[in-house]
């Protein structure tokens, strides 16, 4: 495909999206919002504009954009598997931080959901910005080491610099003259670029979608074209080598487009700006279109950008995905345009409208009527409107000469048809008197059948709530997760939950892997905290069954926190990973425990005197038997002696050798009796000491 032929494509592809119909239909809604004249009014009668857009417009809004601005967790992203734990809580803190922190998101949100509301289709678009900040600093006296390490850098130019010689210096080892550090004086421009998520509402005027749309997410339509009025400069600032006299002509003027006439405060249609004499202020309608197109021949269309002014193409490149998130209050079936509660209000503002002038018209009259007068009545009294004022007549019966016009009151006819208006408005929007408060007829009804239709027109409305929830903050949440992936350099220090963190998005894998949750504060904060509170409750009943832990215990009081608008719950509850290890206790400090150790101390102590004394029991048998053993050996040598005595006198020349044997044998008797006498005498002061040391140990038991 040629160039040419792109252009021809993209200019039959904006014709084919003009919707004036729609447009007519956005601009008239907002017309009633603002409570500008209906047209139909005359002079010298009631001008008064009821304001049934206005009430159900703004009365909507707090109920639906509520559970996207009452937590400072816009979106979380789910993990679907215990892998994608870690990754999912990062991702989700980083992106809230985007959403809420460096973008104003209160603001955004609030003109989406109003968009929505009041144009049929609230759109937004959101892109990755460069941004570039220069900063002038000037040193002096900075050495030669520090000089040169500071204009390494890329992003520092150097504006000024005058270099100074050192002061020389003497060797001291040497005597030799050694040259001085040289030090600088320089002025430097350190131009630093980084680059951030943003995203903005779009005006219905500005936006061409595709008559081929099927579904009010414009990411699904085949072509968007995106149209604003940038200066020359800004186009150069983006990088587009424009000329200063570059044409538009052709593309059409979405300033006099009759949405946006609507929108201004006089209804005045806005004109370009010629530039006033400077040529890079002039102003050109840039436009931004995505189509689905087989521009490079393979059979196979595939997503492009191509942006032009006029018939000039000044890009055209390949893209992933087209960067919009919109939704609608009242999806229509196969179409991007959906319904909204200024399409179904319109009609009966004007109605009521109607019969609010008339009947005030009738009151008017019967307050001011006309009069039927005759000729014998004073005119000029007549005509004098003073309040119990003197009318003069002739003399003539006064009913014959002045009589007010008949007036029928009209009250009691409009008051029951402006009620029924009201009903049919409510079963329109399901925005009901009870969901702003109680009417002045609620005494008359039961509470239940007042909690029925409240509870009734919050089904209705929390099925819009939760379009603009799943059409367009998902679609958002998920687009700016995209951006942060591929355009992020680097990675980025920031402080989550009380705590500085370093997140690089560049590591983070495409989002098919997790889901994402949106509005999650989608109940009251009051009954979140009574909710919360009956889990804390719950969790207390059940600690004693075994199936609470303490990390249950410390997300539920966590949760708790958070609910009441405590950002950092840390500050008031401790992870139980973070806290000190306690030692286990010393089972001997327990008096049960030392009490049965103290029995069993005296039952061993008595066990030990039990088997002392059979000691000294089995000690003194010993010592007996020795004595008896050395008795009868005793006994036993002197029988031998005798015996032998008797033998000597028998044998008297053996007498000289026996009295030798004899002596001998008496000296080995009297050792042996020394020996037993020893060894008896040793034993008897073991078991003295024995008997002492047992006594010693029973004193401290007594």
């Amino acid at each position: 495909m040629t160039e040419d032929q792109l252009r021809v494509y993209i200019e039959n592809q904006e014709t084919r999206a003009r919707r004036e119909t729609v447009a007519e239909e956005q601009a008239k809604a907002m017309h009633y919002y603002l409570g500008r004249p209906l047209g139909t009014e005359e002079e010298g009668r009631s001008t008064v504009i009821s304001s049934d857009v206005w009430d159900v417009v703004e009365g909507l809004l707090p109920i639906v954009l509520k559970p996207f601005v009452s937590s400072d967790e816009v979106v979380s992203f789910n993990p679907v598997g215990a892998e994608d734990e870690e990754a999912a809580k990062q991702e989700t803190d980083y992106i809230n931080f985007k959403v809420t922190q460096e973008n104003d998101a209160f603001e955004v949100f609030m003109a989406w959901a109003k968009a929505g509301l009041l144009q049929k289709n609230g759109v937004v678009k959101y892109w990755w910005e460069d941004s570039r900040r220069v900063q002038i600093e000037t040193y002096k006296g900075i050495s030669d080491d520090v000089y040169t390490a500071l204009i390494a850098d890329e992003n520092v130019h150097v504006l000024q610099h005058t270099e100074y010689p050192g002061q020389a210096s003497i060797d001291q080892a040497t005597g030799q003259q050694m040259p001085g550090e040289p030090t600088h004086d320089f002025k430097v421009r350190i131009v630093n670029k980084d680059g951030q998520v943003k995203y903005a509402v779009i005006p219905p005027e500005e936006l061409l979608v595709s008559s081929d749309a099927r579904s009010p997410d414009p990411r699904k339509s085949p072509f968007l074209q995106h149209r604003t009025r940038k200066t020359i400069s800004a186009l150069r600032e983006m990088g587009y080598d424009v000329d200063d006299d570059i044409s538009d002509a052709g593309t059409g003027n979405a300033s006099f487009d009759i949405q946006a006439a609507a929108r201004n405060i006089d209804g005045q249609q806005l004109g370009d700006f010629d530039g006033g004499g400077d040529p890079s202020m002039r102003e050109v309608w840039f436009r931004e279109s995505y189509c689905l197109v087989d521009y490079d021949g393979d059979g196979i269309a595939e997503r492009r950008l191509v942006c032009m002014v006029g018939t000039t193409v000044l890009a055209n490149e390949e893209i992933e995905e087209w960067p919009f998130a919109g939704w609608t209050p009242y999806p229509q079936l196969h179409q991007f345009d959906g319904r909204c509660p200024a399409d179904e209000t319109v009609e009966i503002q004007d109605v009521k409208s109607t019969l609010w002038r008339q009947s005030l018209d009738n009151i008017y009259t019967i307050n001011n009527n006309r009069t039927f007068v005759g000729n014998k009545v004073n005119l000029d009294d007549m005509l004098d409107n003073q309040i119990a004022g003197i009318v003069r007549v002739d003399d003539s019966v006064v009913g014959n000469q002045a009589m007010s016009m008949p007036i029928t009151p009209i009250g009691q006819v409009v008051q029951p048809m402006i009620e029924y208006l009201d009903s049919a408005k409510e079963n329109r929007t399901g925005f009901t008197r009870y969901n702003q408060g109680t009417d002045a007829n609620s005494l008359n009804k039961t509470a239940t059948g007042v909690r029925i239709i409240a509870e009734a027109g919050n089904e209705r409305v929390g099925l819009v709530s939760r379009c603009m929830a799943e059409q367009g903050m998902k679609a958002l949440m998920v687009g700016i997760h995209g951006l942060c992936r591929r355009h992020a350099t680097k990675a980025e220090t920031i402080r989550l939950r009380g705590k500085w963190v370093t997140i690089d998005p560049r590591s983070w894998q495409t989002r098919h892997d997790m889901t994402v949750s949106v509005g999650l504060g989608t109940a009251d904060k009051t009954m979140q905290l009574q909710a919360q509170d009956s889990i804390v409750k719950m969790q207390a009943g059940l600690t004693q069954a075994g199936i609470v832990s303490p990390e249950n215990i410390y997300n539920a009081a966590s949760k708790y926190a958070e609910l009441t608008g405590e950002k950092n719950p840390d500050k008031y509850f401790t992870h139980p990973e973070k806290m000190p290890k306690k030692e286990p206790p010393d089972p001997m400090q327990d008096p049960e425990v030392m009490f049965k150790a103290a029995e069993v101390k005296q039952k061993d102590r008595a066990l030990d005197q039990h088997d002392r004394e059979l000691d000294q029991a089995d000690a003194k048998l010993g010592i007996e038997s020795q004595n008896a053993q050395v008795d009868a050996l005793m006994r036993h040598h002197e029988l031998e002696l005798k015996t032998e005595m008797h033998q000597r006198d028998m044998a008297a020349p053996a007498a000289t050798q026996l009295q030798a044997e004899q002596q001998q044998h008496s000296i080995g008797m009297d050792v042996r009796k020394q020996d037993a006498a020893e060894q008896g005498q040793a034993h008897s002061q073991t078991l003295a000491e024995q008997q002492a040391h047992q006594q010693s140990e029973q004193e401290p038991t007594k």
